[in-house]
């Protein structure tokens, strides 16, 4: 029996990695809209956006993939179910994130990009604790991760590591297939299909192909534990004062809460 493609959702934290995890998709996948491939709600803040758009969701076709940066809702939740929509959610060390979104305030290639370039500091140290407690309606680091996290716990998403799609690509791409043939599997109402391997050995070798190519308007260096090289005590004391839920510990970054 031949599998049709699924629908998918590639969701991400903003500045987690989504446009690699988009290379690796998108040797596979269709973009369901080529003119404006995105559905996004929560980029900045945590007040969603944007919810107008979701009839989009509702005309993918099988094989094809929109992206964006939703935070969690159960109107959207129910709405990818209903519509037999899968979710691939794309996450990294908040640190790296901070670092991330730093560079991209700053930055006069990406400055189009962020909609608030005016209302942070010029220097480095300064934006870097704007971006972990918040500026004006632009909420801090942990704070907006409060609203994406309950995707991590769902049963039919897929949280990738942006480290591991990085380091261990092969592995992430095998984990890319594994999850969209189950997805294929249960919406082809089936129990089960087995795996041709050698078909998942070419699609793998094909993803991690795409992933090595890492051109995007948004991708800088894409290195993991940059924060250790740009994190201050003062940035330190101050992501671990808004850490309450010691994120970093739940998503297995750090040991303890004794890091830096």
């Amino acid at each position: 029996m031949t599998l049709v493609l699924p629908r998918l959702y590639l969701n991400g934290f903003p500045k987690s990695g989504l446009h690699l995890a988009e290379l690796m998709v998108g040797s596979i996948f269709q973009q369901a809209f080529p003119d404006w491939n995105w559905y996004g709600t929560n980029a900045w803040n945590t007040e969603p956006k944007n919810l107008d758009k979701s009839a989009k969701l509702a005309i993918i076709q099988p094989g094809s993939y929109l992206k964006g940066h939703s935070g969690y809702s159960e109107d959207i939740k129910n709405m990818l179910i209903g519509l037999q929509i899968g979710m691939v959610f794309i996450y990294r060390d908040l640190r790296d994130v901070a670092v991330s979104q730093t560079y991209h305030i700053l930055s006069d290639r990406e400055s189009l990009m962020h909609p608030a370039r005016e209302y942070y500091a010029k220097d480095f140290n300064t934006v870097l604790k704007q971006v972990i407690s918040g500026i004006n309606e632009y909420d801090g680091l942990l704070s907006r991760w409060k609203i994406f996290s309950p995707w991590m716990d769902k049963f039919w998403v897929l949280p990738v590591r942006y480290d591991e799609m990085l380091k261990r690509p092969e592995k992430a791409a095998g984990r890319f297939f594994d999850y969209f043939h189950r997805l294929a599997v249960t919406f082809a109402d089936k129990e089960e299909i087995k795996i041709d391997k050698d078909v998942k050995t070419r699609t793998v070798k094909r993803m991690v192909g795409k992933m090595r190519q890492r051109q995007s308007i948004t991708f800088r260096k894409g290195k993991t534990g940059e924060w250790r090289y740009e994190f201050k005590k003062e940035h330190a004391d101050l992501f671990k004062e808004h850490d309450t839920d010691n994120v970093l510990l739940k998503l297995g970054f750090e040991k303890n809460k004794d890091w830096h």
